[in-house]
């Protein structure tokens, strides 16, 4: 079962001797944009986390928006992501369905103001 971002570049984020000040050195992906499919829970949850813990803006997308059999939904992961300081957002996407991937991806190159890489 994944606990949460143990160590990421190095740095121990679980000594509290590392609280105060947060640097580029803690945050290596603030201003940067992630987008992690499936990240309500598994893989996609703890990838999500670890980038948000970096500092980046994580765009949580999957279709668990509400409780289910399985644990865990994307707005849960995407409040995860900004209590580790990153920004989490999370939008409900069935990636089987084109149109609503185009939607997504839409909805991202508007809110990050030309910001996105391709």
């Amino acid at each position: 079962m994944w606990t949460g971002p143990a160590i990421f570049a190095g740095f121990d984020r679980r000594n509290p001797g590392r609280q105060g000040k947060i640097d580029s050195v803690d945050r290596p992906l603030a201003g940067r944009i992630a987008v992690v499919t499936g990240a309500s829970r598994g893989v996609g949850k703890g990838i999500a986390l670890e980038l948000g813990a970096a500092g980046a803006t994580v765009y949580v997308t999957g279709r668990s928006v509400g409780a289910g059999p399985l644990p865990g939904t994307i707005a849960q992961t995407a409040a995860e992501v900004t209590a580790l300081g990153g920004t989490g957002v999370a939008l409900r996407c069935d990636h089987h369905d084109d149109a609503q991937v185009a939607a997504v991806f839409k909805r991202i190159s508007i809110e990050a103001a030309g910001s996105m890489y391709w």
